[in-house]
């Protein structure tokens, strides 16, 4: 795999991400991958590219939605401290997940966060970055900087969906971002400092309320001091719930 330092593509916010204690300032609204080096990023990509290639990327190009998820969630779950749990995929009307821990049965729905779909459907950089990755190709990118629009858009597609919860005890949505997948990561690339909790609970605690989710997490894989967790629950609002994480790299 070519090394970040000799392809010399790092991310940027808006035309000077780095000057604010290396995190987006001012009147940035974009983040892009471009040439302009920045050396706590620069930490942080070597060891993404590094550390993870072998043991994390490749486990997660896998042939079907129902394994991804699988793997997506043993990987949550061990950010946790929970290595015990059960996992198994289902199929439609139930939810992507089963998921047996202790002695309690949780479904879970799952998605990927992609910051461009906000307007519509589906994430053409994510299947631009694919078609890139396809080739081998390493190609600068860009994406908006408020995760907002684009976690309304993924939470908006899954409240109304009605899902077979026979046997269940609660019901989960778990969305993840900065995903650490070739053909995946810059178009579900989140930066946690963006994330507003006050904010998100007013587009998207009245919708969570009337749907059949007891609780909604976004889990962002990879940031620069280790993964992030938000957590909404039901009769609560979002929160910042990384405390929780017994695990600081996955």
């Amino acid at each position: 795999m070519p090394s970040i330092n000799n392809s010399k593509k790092f991310i940027q916010g808006g035309i000077q991400l780095g000057r604010v204690g290396g995190y987006p300032g001012g009147e940035a609204s974009y983040f892009q991958v471009s040439d302009v080096k920045w050396s706590r990023l620069d930490y942080f990509l070597n060891f993404l590219f590094t550390n993870l290639w072998k043991r994390h990327i490749l486990r997660l190009q896998m042939n079907s939605k129902e394994q991804r998820s699988v793997e997506q969630l043993y990987r949550f779950f061990t950010a946790l401290g929970r290595h015990d749990v059960q996992i198994r995929p289902q199929k439609p009307p139930h939810p992507d997940v089963l998921v047996e821990i202790d002695t309690k049965r949780i479904a879970v729905e799952t998605t990927d966060y992609h910051g461009d779909e906000a307007n519509r459907g589906g994430s053409a950089l994510r299947r631009q970055e694919e078609q890139h990755a396809a080739a081998g190709e390493i190609t600068g990118s860009y994406g908006p900087l408020d995760p907002t629009p684009g976690l309304v858009k993924r939470i908006n597609e899954k409240v109304p969906k009605s899902y077979d919860l026979t046997n269940v005890d609660e019901l989960w949505l778990v969305i993840f971002s900065s995903v650490p997948q070739i053909g995946a990561f810059t178009s579900t690339f989140l930066i946690p400092q963006a994330l507003d909790c006050n904010k998100l609970s007013e587009k998207t605690g009245s919708s969570l309320e009337k749907s059949q989710f007891d609780c909604c997490h976004i889990f962002c894989f990879s940031a620069h001091n280790g993964p992030r967790l938000y957590s909404w629950k039901r009769g609560d609002h979002w929160r910042d719930t990384s405390h929780s994480l017994v695990v600081k790299q996955i």
